[in-house]
């Protein structure tokens, strides 16, 4: 019967077999994978206009993809652009749209997420911060760094005002590798916040020159002091600046030991225990056959600025109207609640609560029946002193009138 049944319908089913066979030897050839890129891709914002710098709210996306097996063995975070077009940006809150690219042609981009990020857009404002010189290696056997010599001695970084605040120094990373003579070297600064992280700020000049003096040392050698502490700040606070002094010691003794030496280290400083700005002394951990030059203690002292973190959150807040005018009745409030993001002291945001937050929508300008439209601005809503009104989501919201 079977027999009976191919006979019948030979050229159909025959043609029917040669597709399948042909299919499955394109999806066997082809292996399409359909997947989530592992790496985060960080955004970059174009087109700021000129006077403002972009903040923005995250600062990576997720990308999902479809691509052969071959082509996702050759993707990295490079293979990827995620960009945000702010022109026509004022200052203020943006909700904008992330538009990602790959640089390989056969990668289909499916899913982004997310794939709108709130940008805030500030003034750009500027800061004079000192320059440190940092000093690792060593001169030559025999030979130590004087005083290093900075031209100029102080740059001008350039932010918002809320990356300033957390600026502290500048600094300049000097290596030194065997110099018998003075060591002249053009480097840009580093910018650092209070938990000694590097800042993407620009800095004006770009570059500063440094002139390090290599003089014959008599078994002496000068050492960077290193701060060591233990322990996190309290939660809410960062180390906003930290200032050692002295900052640089000399030190004598026998030359197999100053030569293993590349700093000298505080004993430990519990971080936790701060309450406040503090003026603190600190011992000097001195190694064995080491003994300090002009400096009659072996203690430095230490000056800690606590600075309170910012940071933000999103409340849902009902709207109220309020005023309206005789003979008119409210028929429609859409929406009736709102999606407020603050920013604010990180202890005094995480005890807000919704109760403290309100929105109030005057009528007294609405005379008529119909529909209307309000935008929500900032200014609509009442929050506690201290706390700042960053978006509201939605923009506008529609009221209906109709007469009593």
């Amino acid at each position: 019967m079977i027999r009976s049944l191919f006979l019948s319908h030979g050229p159909a089913k025959l043609l029917s077999m040669i597709l399948a066979i042909g299919l499955w030897g394109f999806l066997i050839a082809s292996e399409q994978r359909v997947g989530t890129f592992p790496g985060g891709v960080p955004i970059v914002v174009e087109n700021v206009p000129a006077g403002l710098v972009a903040i923005l709210d995250e600062g990576e996306v997720r990308v999902s993809l479809v691509a052969e097996r071959a082509v996702w063995q050759r993707l990295s975070v490079e293979s990827f652009t995620a960009v945000v077009d702010a022109s026509g940006a004022t200052q203020g809150v943006s909700d904008l749209d992330v538009q990602v690219r790959s640089s390989l042609p056969e990668v289909q981009i499916t899913r982004v997420v997310p794939n709108r990020v709130l940008v805030r857009f500030e003034a750009v404002a500027s800061k004079r911060v000192p320059i440190r010189v940092q000093l690792d290696g060593q001169a030559a056997e025999g030979f130590v760094p004087g005083d290093p010599a900075l031209d100029p001695s102080e740059v001008t970084i350039q932010g918002s005002s809320s990356q300033l605040d957390l600026v502290t120094e500048a600094t300049v990373r000097v290596t030194l590798a065997g110099e018998r003579d003075e060591l002249t070297q053009r480097l840009n600064p580093i910018i650092l916040d209070g938990r000694g992280q590097a800042q993407s700020l620009r800095t004006e000049p770009a570059e500063v020159a440094v002139r390090v003096p290599i003089v014959r040392a008599s078994n002496v050698k000068s050492l960077g002091v290193l701060l060591k502490t233990t322990g996190a700040t309290p939660p809410g606070f960062s180390l906003s600046k930290v200032q050692l002094t002295p900052s640089v010691v000399a030190v004598t003794g026998l030359p197999q030991v100053l030569a293993s030496l590349g700093s000298i280290a505080t004993e430990p400083i519990e971080l936790g225990s701060l309450t406040s700005s503090q003026d603190l002394t600190a011992p000097l951990s001195v190694p064995d056959g080491v003994r300090l030059v002009d400096l009659p203690e072996a203690r430095v002292t230490v000056s800690l600025e606590l600075t309170e973190l910012s940071t933000q959150r999103a409340f849902r807040v009902p709207l109220t109207l309020t005023s309206l005018t005789p003979g008119l009745v409210l028929e429609e409030l859409s929406p009736l609640v709102a999606e407020v993001r603050v920013a604010g002291p990180a202890r005094q945001v995480a005890a807000l609560t919704e109760l403290e937050l309100a929105i109030t929508l005057s009528a007294t300008t609405l005379k008529a029946t119909g529909t209307h439209t309000f935008h929500l601005e900032p200014s609509l809503v009442r929050v506690p002193g201290g706390i700042e009104v960053l978006a509201i989501t939605p923009g506008t919201v529609t009221v209906r009138l109709g007469s009593s």
